[in-house]
């Protein structure tokens, strides 16, 4: 399946685009490499602003005993009072409460390190599993790429824990089926 840039108005793979649970199948407007390029523009446009800003937030939030840096999972963490915190949970649970059993937070954006409130996203494990396997939600029913055909179809469309649609997986036992019945004469 394909989807045009908003920004570049080039075709492109559903690959090429960042995650976006809101978005058109599940992706965002602009693909990766756009969104790149404006992140940079905007970056370099705004530097001297951002690393004010950062200064700003360091010296009231941080103490000589705090620090920040990246995990070996791509995660901004922070220590605060000797104590190690994932920075999009800890951001989430100072505006929002604890992180209730059996839920984690989503970045929606797929990017780890972008821990802006309004790119967090509290979900169940079960649908943050899904989305980062190329299921999209439309209009409150589930959709997933078939691993043969490659269309993105209802959940209902496929068997039990498979990742064939119903008709690729019938199409899939039959050509076994027959590759053992040539191969056991």
């Amino acid at each position: 399946m394909t989807k045009v840039c908003s920004k570049c108005g080039k075709e492109k793979g559903l690959d090429e685009f960042y995650k976006k649970i809101s978005g058109v199948f599940g992706v965002s407007a602009r693909c990766k490499t756009c969104s790149s390029i404006i992140a940079k523009e905007r970056y370099m446009n705004n530097k001297d602003d951002i690393c004010a800003a950062a200064r700003e937030y360091r010296k009231h939030h941080i103490d000589n005993r705090d620090r920040i840096f990246i995990d070996e999972s791509g995660y901004v963490c922070i220590v605060l009072k000797g104590k190690h915190y994932r920075e999009h949970r800890y951001i989430w649970e100072r505006s929002n409460g604890p992180i209730p059993d059996g839920y984690v937070i989503h970045h929606i954006d797929g990017n780890k390190t972008n821990n802006n409130i309004e790119n967090l996203q509290l979900l169940s494990k079960i649908n943050h599993t899904r989305i980062h396997n190329g299921w999209v939600l439309i209009d409150n029913t589930w959709y997933k790429p078939c691993s043969a055909c490659h269309q993105i179809l209802p959940e209902t469309s496929f068997p039990m824990g498979k990742s064939r649609c119903k008709i690729c997986y019938v199409t899939y036992k039959k050509e076994l089926r027959e590759r053992k019945l040539l191969n056991n004469p």
